[in-house]
């Protein structure tokens, strides 16, 4: 009787699969496996282990290999992955994808072995040909050059009839890395040592561990390494080595500062929750430099003195070094900074320490919310009104604020929202009770909030004008104080669109059907969406008028009507 899988792939399919698996292996759920799917080698993850299956036995395909010793998928991170596949119709198999780092996967090696050289079949005898030319070394991805179509299917056909056997390698994506390092097994050294390697002897006994080989050969030859290992005076070992992106950090003393009424009245409540552990969100709507981010630290430290882990989630672009640095300062070597610009190796490093526990915080954008903390107590959302929580690219197309509160529900984790401006279904929740609204409406050391005004451009005389009068005043008076001046405007390039007066055409991309940005400065337009850019036409294509109606203003008409209002004012324009 045959034992059986199920199996999620990381494809855009909604199905699992049913495959077998042999008897001496004992599969976990939360497993890597690696499965033959669609005439190609996948890696999927264990999700069921059904006694019967629901298809014809016969079809059914058994697994190559099951790679993990211990699940990679904890039972928590399983159910939270399968609650996001159905909320947002995702199929499962790439929210593990999603979940896991890149630098984790497997890269498979298919070695092809003829057995046969004789076959009728015209493909086959191509493809015969092919491997004999190459030898032992062929693989499948020797034989794409070929083009023989169609391979797959092909190859399974020779592989039926015995002509060829495929065999499979696994190598790791991200492979240890290992250096060479020296060591100093004896305590004094020889006395027929020559000048160059006294020095070097020298050298070694005022180095710490690890004494690494390239460092010393900057100084030294290799000849003279040797001849201190021939006298056994040094050892040369391997040691592996890990990336470590904190490295250019020090960590200073944590400034600490006195909380205001409001921030303590805040930090009462919430530490409250702490102390009961159970689930509760918060929204923490505090204007600007109130203070939040300290309340965040003194949080996390209470969840921490309770053996409890935390994530908090920042927007990509609030993610400085300057951030990393204070939180960094507070706590040391448990936190794991996970984001877009680490190298693969870097958050396999980073995630394998969260996973195994040597790392009680993870900081990062809205990735950050899967990583495999145990024990979970406190989630952060900072910036919570950051549309960069929706995840538009790539399915699971996921909103990380929603599925953080989600996340600390299933943990019974105390979920604080922070932000200056709340989203409005944020806010929301805080009028049916769903949440608590904390407010921290002062500024710390009662620094004054700026005025604001807002200008109504209808009210202006001169409708054709991009500053209001107000604007133009104010510039003027900051530039007789020699001060300067910033100006944000939310469209790149010259104007939005480019429209024919005479019949109305709007200068559109061929791939997207949008209009297309017009850039003074190169004088082309540019689809902002695909990246899709041409010259700018001195016609219509449609009905060959040559006057053109330029959109709303971007960055590049702002700074050439600067130029001209104050010209004898320097004024330059950045944009991303």
């Amino acid at each position: 009787m045959k034992n059986y899988i199920e199996v999620a792939l990381p494809i855009n399919i909604q199905e699992t699969f049913t495959y077998s698996y042999p008897k001496n292996v004992s599969p976990k759920i939360g497993q890597r496996v690696i499965v033959d799917f669609n005439y190609r080698t996948q890696t999927g993850i264990i999700i069921g282990l059904p006694e019967k299956p629901a298809y014809d036995e016969a079809k059914i395909k058994e697994i190559h290999e099951i790679i993990d010793e211990k699940p990679l998928i904890n039972k928590e991170l399983f159910t939270f992955a399968q609650w996001i596949s159905k909320y947002y119709h995702c199929p499962i198999g790439l929210v593990f994808k999603a979940m896991l780092p890149a630098g984790i996967n497997v890269n498979t090696i298919q070695k092809i072995v003829l057995k046969n050289p004789k076959s009728e079949n015209i493909n086959f005898l191509k493809i015969i040909k092919y491997i004999e030319k190459n030898g032992d070394a062929c693989t499948i991805e020797d034989l794409k050059k070929s083009k023989i179509s169609p391979l797959y299917k092909n190859l399974l056909e020779m592989g039926e009839q015995g002509l060829i056997e495929i065999e499979r390698q696994y190598k790791r994506k991200i492979q240890k890395k290992v250096v060479n390092c020296v060591k100093l097994i004896s305590d004094s050294s020889d006395e027929s040592l020559s000048p160059k390697q006294q020095e070097l002897w020298n050298y070694l006994q005022n180095q710490p561990e690890p004494i690494f080989m390239a460092d010393i050969s900057k100084k030294f030859s290799y000849s003279i390494i040797n001849k201190l290992k021939e006298k056994n005076l040094i050892e040369i070992y391997k040691k592996e080595i890990h990336p470590d992106i904190f490295s250019n950090i020090a960590q200073r003393k944590p400034v600490t500062f006195e909380l205001t009424e409001e921030q303590t009245e805040v930090l009462e409540k919430i530490e409250a929750l702490l102390d009961e552990q159970n689930f509760h969100t918060f929204l923490l709507h505090g204007v600007t430099s109130s203070g939040k981010t300290e309340v965040y630290i003194r949080a996390m430290k209470k969840a921490l003195s309770y053996g409890k882990t935390a994530i908090i989630l920042i927007p990509e672009i609030s993610l400085t070094p300057q951030t990393v640095e204070r939180f960094y300062s507070h706590f040391g070597d448990i936190i794991a900074v996970l984001h877009s610009k680490l190298s693969d190796r870097e958050r396999l490093h980073y995630w394998n320490l969260l996973k195994k526990g040597e790392r009680k915080i993870a900081i990062g954008p809205r990735s950050a919310l899967f990583a495999p903390l145990e024990n979970l107590g406190l989630i952060i959302v900072d910036e919570e009104h950051e549309n960069t929580y929706k995840q538009h690219e790539r399915p699971p197309l996921y909103n990380a604020r929603d599925m953080a509160v989600l996340r600390g529900k299933m943990n019974n984790a105390v979920v604080l929202l922070g932000t200056a401006t709340p989203y409005l279904e944020s806010y929301y929740n805080t009028q049916n009770k769903k949440y608590s609204l904390l407010t921290m409406s002062k500024r710390v050391k009662n620094q004054i909030l700026p005025n604001l005004t807002i200008v109504d451009m209808r009210q202006e005389e001169d409708h054709t004008e991009i500053f209001s009068k107000i604007l133009k005043n104010k510039i003027e008076d900051r530039l007789n104080k020699k001060e300067q001046i910033l100006l944000f405007q939310n469209r790149r390039g010259y104007a939005s669109y480019v429209q024919c007066v005479k019949c109305g055409h709007v200068l559109q991309c061929r791939d997207c059907n949008i209009s297309m940005t017009y850039h003074s400065r190169n004088k082309k337009i540019m689809c902002h969406y695909c990246g899709y850019e041409r010259s700018m036409p001195r016609t219509c294509p449609e009905c060959g008028g040559y006057i053109f109606n330029f959109g709303s203003p971007g960055t590049e008409k702002i700074e050439q009507n600067l130029q001209f209002l104050f010209p004898t004012s320097r004024c330059e324009s950045q944009s991303s």
